[in-house]
């Protein structure tokens, strides 16, 4: 055994006997059963498919409550991620608002997602690359988000290798309650939606819709939206529910693109692509069948049908043609639970299966900044995926409770060729994600676990068969050449995460959790610089400490810390133990709020993020940053206003970058003080 798995490995025996003694010194108590709902804290958390009492989840967890969501002002969910401790919020969107949020080390840079983001359980990434739409997802809409770090491969299969966001939307109360929204802000920000709900005994129904447009604080950065939705609940029988929801985000959005520190210098509001944009056009409609009761025998099945219709023009090596893609995909969940009693322990079992069957229509065609020309490629990936998942969760004791579970995931994806050669690519891919935890309740709210967890991230469509032409020369016999950075030989990502977590939660609302995780990640997906292609580049070692302290103050006030150190660095090769570029060596946030009244709160938001590289090499730093946000909240009767006010003293820096085509420096700048006030009746 190498030496540098035995670190990890003592550490996890070490911890496991901190468990173990935290058990035998906990008294006794009476038999628990899965079912129960701790006092401490009075949360579920339905992230991991059923129910369970929050300290009771295997993993590092985070509940934003509704009274939390309906205060903020913020109009992106990724703003209240963005301080959490282990997630790391970036890419200023023409509002001043985060519109990338990576988790434990995992960079994409927006263009795929290593969250796998659930609304009301619905996957809602992009079809061609996994990219999440932060905009869709308004805070306040939501009655709760939880947030599970670690990887999640076990449950919900690719792209949930950092962690799971589930977002649960708030139902109609009983009667009728119309409601409605107004936005307005800095740099052109206006918007409004709004909507009816109709609640009865065993029924509820609510419709919206709206929109909102940025004129944004950089040139060529205006951002149009518009979204709808439906969504019903209905108990025709006793336990059984059925549900729908039918979703539709439109949204337009020019790139201003990086500058160079020079150009940022001279004019940080600049815009470096002439003109490039994106309008994306995504539909996502289930209908939901639950039958039985989670505390003896439940079933369900949930079809879903997804829609993507993309138009991009993004520059690339100095090109950049227009794309046009059009995607669909269809599928269904079905899942069984039942909860037994074996000599007395109470053992829960579940066990599904998913299907799902997509295809991507890509095209791309010369560009000349108004109108399309000639076709430049013209193809169909297809992605079908069978999924097979099971679980089990058995109560030693009062206190020892032990979980494990496994999924295998079959992908077979496959790429024809319409135009030029006509060629068929075709593979099968395939992942197993087995997963491992004990975990342990001991007295006073002390609660404790120690995980292991393998997981994957499949190559996403767009990186296995992606067309895009690239001119790269020019060949006297046969003219220009061609080559895509597309390569449809890439394999799995594929890591394993040993991951120990204690949290304290006490009657009078303190709160401590520290997470300690080592995750090893195999084969790699990155960009392969010297050959102009994505490619399996070797492996990285994603290892953090991550730590959340909440306790109320006196007279209303109340203090949150977060941090996190996460070094995450490269494993093997010239650059063994270089820190990943773009990614944070350390962040800190400190959040006080003050509410004297339940009507009426304030808060303040000191965030540091420090230790970054625009290069593997380490040779070019991304300087540390600190930026302070504030915001308030009043409500009187059914009409509340918010005010969220964004790095306050106009803090001018860079949140992220990378190196361009020609070695040079390319700064994404964030953006400086904003601010945005909301109107809601509801």
């Amino acid at each position: 055994m190498r030496p540098r798995h035995m670190a990890p490995l003592a550490g996890a025996a070490l911890s496991l006997a901190f468990i173990i003694t935290l058990a035998h010194a906990a008294p006794a108590a009476p038999p628990d059963t899965l079912a129960r709902v701790v006092p401490l804290p009075a949360i579920e958390v339905r992230a991991l498919r059923e129910p369970q009492p929050l300290r009771d989840v295997p993993a590092q967890t985070e509940v934003l409550d509704q009274r939390m969501l309906a205060r903020t002002g913020a109009t992106r969910l990724s703003t209240l991620l963005t301080p959490l401790a282990g997630l790391h919020g970036y890419q200023s969107g023409p509002d001043g608002e985060p519109t990338v949020v990576d988790p434990r080390g995992f960079t994409g840079n927006g263009e795929i997602s290593y969250l796998k983001v659930l609304v009301d359980g619905v996957d809602v990434r992009g079809l061609e690359s996994g990219d999440i739409e932060w905009s869709g997802v308004i805070p306040s809409d939501a009655a709760r988000v939880e947030v599970v770090g670690g990887p999640g491969a076990w449950l919900y299969g690719d792209g949930a290798e950092g962690g799971i966001v589930n977002v649960i939307r708030a139902r109609a109360p009983e009667g009728f309650s119309p409601h409605a929204r107004l936005t307005a802000g800095s740099f052109g920000n206006v918007g409004g939606d709004g909507g009816v709900g109709f609640g009865a005994a065993g029924a509820q129904l609510d419709l919206s819709g709206g929109g909102r447009q940025v004129d944004g604080w950089r040139d060529r950065s205006r951002e149009r939206l518009a979204a709808g939705g439906a969504h019903g609940r209905w108990e025709p029988w006793t336990r059984t529910t059925v549900t729908v929801d039918a979703s539709m985000l439109d949204t337009r959005r020019e790139d201003p693109g990086a500058l160079t520190p020079e150009q940022m210098a001279a004019d940080r509001g600049a815009a470096e692509n002439p003109g490039d944009f994106t309008d994306t056009r995504r539909i996502v409609s289930t209908l939901g069948f639950v039958h039985g009761d989670p505390d003896d025998q439940q079933w369900r099945i949930t079809p879903y049908y997804r829609e993507e219709q993309v138009d991009q023009v993004r520059t690339i090596a100095f090109q950049a043609p227009l794309h046009h893609s059009t995607g669909r995909s269809y599928g269904a969940e079905v899942g069984w639970l039942g909860m037994f009693a074996p000599a007395g322990h109470a053992l829960q079992l579940d066990a599904g299966w998913q299907g799902e069957s997509g295809i991507l229509d890509t095209q791309y065609q010369d560009w000349d900044g108004s109108q399309a020309g000639a076709m430049l490629a013209d193809g169909r990936g297809a992605r079908a995926t069978q999924s097979a998942f099971g679980g089990a969760r058995l109560e030693l004791s009062h206190v020892l409770t032990l979980r494990g579970g496994v999924r295998g995931d079959w992908l077979d994806v496959r790429y024809d060729d319409h135009l030029g050669t006509g060629s068929q690519t075709q593979r099968t891919l395939s992942a197993m994600s087995p997963f491992a935890a004990l975990s342990a309740r001991g007295a006073g709210g002390v609660s404790g676990y120690l995980s292991y967890g393998g997981a994957f991230h499949a190559p996403t469509l767009r990186q296995l068969f992606d067309p895009r032409p690239f001119v790269v020369g020019f060949d006297p016999l046969t003219g220009p050449v061609v080559i895509t950075i597309s390569n449809g030989l890439i394999d799995p990502q594929r890591s394993d995460n040993l991951e120990l977590g204690l949290r304290v939660d006490t009657p009078d609302g303190r709160a401590l959790s520290l997470t300690l995780y080592d995750m090893r990640v195999r084969d790699e997906i990155d960009f392969d610089n010297a050959n102009f292609r994505y490619a399996n580049l070797g492996e990285s070692l994603h290892r953090g400490a991550l730590a959340t302290v909440i306790t109320p103050l006196v007279a209303g006030w109340d203090l949150r810390l977060d941090g996190a150190i996460t070094p995450t660095t490269i494993r093997g090769g010239d650059l063994d133990g270089n820190q990943i570029n773009g990614v944070p060596q350390g962040q800190g946030a400190a959040r006080l709020g003050w509410s004297p009244a339940k009507t009426l709160g304030f808060d303040a938001t000191a965030r540091w993020v420090g230790r970054q590289w625009l290069d593997e090499a380490n040779q070019h730093p991304l300087g540390d940053y600190a930026v302070l946000d504030l915001g308030a909240s009043a409500a009187v009767s059914r009409v509340r206003v918010a005010l969220r006010i964004g790095n306050l003293f106009d803090r001018r820096f860079a949140d992220t970058g990378y190196i361009g085509a020609l070695g040079e420096e390319r700064l994404v700048p964030a953006a400086g003080r904003n601010a945005s006030v909301t109107l809601r009746y509801e």
